[in-house]
């Protein structure tokens, strides 16, 4: 296409030769006035598939919504049934104002496909700065008189559009409540591409769920004898070598097309290199099957006056000044899957996150993290391995949150097991630093940081994606050869691949685990933290007179125990899923046995009972008034128990041999085990009686939330309620909310790459699906206990047990 810039008009030769051809429009953010609504570089919103026909004086631009049916069946009078039932909506006419002199091409003005904004044509991703990883919806209203036309571009396969947009934007917390002050101007400075899709497709590769690639949707039709159907592509680049003979003989060659990241001249100059190993270094599993130089990371280049790094048509790597960490983008062919941009954003949070990372969970094994000031290799070393994860995303790989759950908790004290394997089989996986070493493992050489290479899953799945099969001329072709691969696989654990939608059932599947025991993860975890509870103040008060570090550092601290208890619990109702193959005869799932689900209970009970070393008296009364971390994490020990009752009782009922019956009778005899031995309690375990009693009482309905039982602790004592309960909420309570999330969700990403299929549908429990009745059958279980335990007691105890009775028969009375 020829482009043309007349006055406030975009006028475009279109060449007739185009009409029916398939394309796609896109937009990236050349500059904006809030990065935390999109960064510079960042190709967001969608990427729409047009194609353009002509009817009579006028061109239309049609938008393809859904994936049109492809005809893998040998009828070939269908094609005109699917093409006559997917023409694809008009989403813009163009009145042809003139023919060019040869006649291969026709002039329109195109300046509304460019400048009218719409849901589909939005600069802005759905995850940003402001939107706190999801916690904020954000709104924007298109202000037509504050947008005008800048310029024109075209290149040998897109036109570019570049132009200022106005737009008024508003925030809502979960969606609900209006953050003020509100009506924020907002301006934009997009670049609207319009490029034409590769003229021969690639060949697509069928995805598969049991392993962990990113997959795109496919509609066909195989068969007079089966309704239309849906399969499943691969999203992946073009990787072909340029000697086919010679990579079938064995020999390793280069490719056609590189796959090239140039990276931002603005990144900060010590973080570079490390990026680019990180990215480069998948080329080691490339090589494995045959192909060399096959990713290439290059510096914006200087003297080419054609490269421009806001075009779609390179994948970059930017950087910003963001609170966030890193961020991916990824554009395919609609048709085929190919990758045609898969762009990283790495911003300045990364460092704090990194750092904060490292500090939390080496601090008691590693003297080296007792300061301030990383080093430059220090640092190096942890941006080569999350630069490495990410690049896998833009490989086409997605998260692999099993694989870090495969090695044995005590491997990772071993100094030669972690300088061989690291931390975890992929570096898909969110792993840590390892929290598991404990003093004076680090002089023995013990591995602190996940490696810097790809682990043996990642060798594999790079195989399973790129390597090409000979002979194979369809999708289907390949099916075989791609299924034995995987079933061979099955005999290596190294190779296991875990879903993140599966966190809240198998709890081999958590981010940010380590080893394949959570409960001997906790106690290694617990003989660290206590470590760094009693020294973290006197370790990190350089360059902190204001206390602002080490009081963070304290939160995060108890935030840390909490990551690990939740580790812990799923393993109460919990099941160990497997996607497989009706013919390989293994089982969809197998509930956890009782055994875990009675030790896990044991063991978070005895964490309750045993919390006097997670508050730090005197560190306390320097920090300021706060809320007892002991208290918060009780709170949050039982509460995470009575959530549990409902997976464990369908644990129970899918056949698993722990019984809701017996949970809760563990949890009972556990949490009253002074009482029933009638001996004078600890004022922990009053504390403890209290909070389980509050958490029954609240599951019983007879009073709606624990805290009409107990007084509530965490983050609605600190003003959050207030906060909330109007329909507004100030920037300042905002920041507070964001700091006292105990857990944020991971960074933003969209369900296909979470699960590498759709997330598994969750199984829909009933709000009864324990009765209410059960509840208040223990609520008088305890009642009775109380009554006799009020005889045989004195004391502190006596008194104790006389409140919790009072309270049990004044609400029984009220209700």
């Amino acid at each position: 296409m020829t482009i043309h810039k007349v006055g406030g008009k975009v006028l475009v030769e279109f060449p007739i030769k185009l009409l029916g051809k398939d394309m796609m429009l896109t937009s990236s953010i050349e500059d904006i006035s809030d990065n935390g609504e999109g960064v510079v570089g960042q190709f967001a919103g969608y990427a729409l598939p047009f194609r353009f026909t002509r009817l009579d004086s006028t061109l239309q631009a049609r938008i393809f919504l859904t994936d049109k049916p492809l005809n893998n069946s040998s009828e070939t009078n269908w094609n005109q049934a699917i093409e006559r039932s997917n023409a694809g909506g008009v989403y813009g006419s163009f009145k042809i104002k003139a023919y060019t002199p040869d006649s291969t091409a026709v002039v329109v003005d195109m300046t509304p496909l460019f400048m009218e904004y719409s849901p589909y044509t939005t600069p802005f991703a759905s995850i940003g700065g402001n939107s706190f990883y999801g916690l904020i919806s954000r709104t924007h209203e298109y202000k037509k008189e504050c947008s005008l036309l800048k310029d024109v571009d075209a290149f040998d396969n897109n036109i570019v559009v570049t132009c200022d947009l106005g737009f008024i934007e508003n925030q809502y917390l979960f969606g609900a409540f209006k953050v003020i002050p509100g009506d924020t101007k907002v301006s934009v400075t997009t670049n609207k591409m319009l490029m034409l899709l590769p003229e021969e497709p690639m060949q697509p590769r069928l995805a598969d769920p049991r392993l962990g690639v990113s997959f795109m949707k496919v509609s066909q039709v195989e068969s007079d004898r089966k309704g239309l159907d849906h399969t499943f592509y691969t999203k992946r680049w073009r990787v072909e070598p340029v000697d086919e003979a010679a990579h079938r003989r064995g020999e390793t060659v280069e490719v056609k097309k590189p796959i090239v990241f140039y990276m931002d001249t603005l990144m900060p100059k010590a973080w570079k290199p490390y990026i680019k190993e990180g990215i480069e270094a998948w080329n080691e599993a490339f090589k494995k099957i045959g192909f060399k130089n096959v990713i290439r990371v290059m510096d914006f280049p200087k003297d080419d006056p054609d490269f421009n790094a806001n075009n779609i048509k390179y994948s970059t790597i930017r950087y910003a000044p963001l609170w966030l960490d890193i961020q991916n983008s990824m554009h395919v062919d609609p048709r085929t899957g190919e990758i045609l941009n898969a762009s990283l954003y790495v911003y300045d949070g990364l460092m704090s996150s990194l750092k904060a990372n490292r500090i939390l969970t080496t601090m008691a094994a590693d003297p080296s993290v007792r300061t301030n000031h990383f080093s430059e290799e220090m640092m190096g070393e942890m941006i080569r391995s999350v630069i490495m994860r990410e690049a896998g995303i833009n490989l086409g790989l997605v998260y692999n949150v099993g694989a870090s759950a495969v090695y044995p908790v005590d491997s990772l004290r071993s100094p030669s097991f972690t300088r061989k394997h690291g931390l975890s089989p992929s570096v898909m996986d969110y792993v840590p630093c390892n929290y598991i070493a404990q003093p004076g493992d680090v002089e023995k050489g013990v591995r602190m940081v996940p490696g810097g290479e790809l682990g043996e899953y990642d060798y594999y799945v790079i195989k399973w994606l790129y390597e090409p099969i000979p002979m194979a001329s369809t999708p289907k072709d390949e099916f075989a050869t791609l299924d034995r691969w995987i079933r061979e696989g099955r005999t290596n654990p190294n190779y296991t691949f875990g879903k993140m939608p599966y966190y809240y059932y198998d709890p081999r599947c958590f981010a940010g685990d380590l080893g394949d025991d959570h409960l001997k993860a906790l106690e290694y975890a617990v003989n660290n933290l206590k470590i760094a509870v009693r020294n973290f103040y006197d370790w990190y008060a350089e360059g902190d007179e204001d206390l602002t570090f080490r009081s963070q550092l304290y939160n995060m601290l108890r935030n840390q125990l909490k990551k690990r208890i939740n580790d812990v619990s799923v393993n109460l109702g919990g099941f160990y899923q497997m996607e497989a193959f009706s013919t390989e005869k293994e089982p969809s799932y197998v509930v956890v046995p009782g055994a875990i689900q009675k030790a896990a209970v044991k063991c978070m009970i005895d964490m309750a009972k045993d919390l006097a070393w997670l508050d730090n008296k005197a560190v306390e009364k320097e920090l300021g008034i706060r809320n007892s971390n002991v208290d918060q994490i009780r709170s949050f020990i039982l509460g995470t128990l009575t959530f549990r009752l409902k997976y464990v009782a369908l644990g129970a009922e899918k056949g698993g041999d722990y019984s809701l019956a017996e949970y809760v009778d563990d949890i009972y005899k556990n949490v009253w085990d002074g009482t029933l031995k009638n001996r004078p309690l600890e004022k922990y375990e009053m504390e403890l009686q209290k909070e389980f009693l509050g958490s029954v009482v609240a599951s019983s309905t007879i009073a709606t939330t624990a805290g009409n039982f107990t007084p509530q602790k965490g983050i609605v004592a600190t003003g959050h309620e207030e906060a909330i309960s109007s329909e507004v909420i100030d920037r300042k309570q905002l920041d507070l909310i964001r700091e006292q999330f105990a857990v944020l969700p991971e960074k933003g990403i969209n369900p296909e790459e979470q699960s590498g299929f759709y997330p598994m549908k969750q199984v829909v429990m009933p709000s009864d699906y324990v009765p209410v009745n059960y509840y208040f059958d223990m609520l008088f279980k305890i009642q009775n206990l109380l009554k006799g335990a009020v005889t045989k007691s004195s004391g502190e105890t006596k008194s104790h047990y006389e409140y919790l009775l009072y309270k049990i028969n004044k609400m029984l009375a009220d209700k």
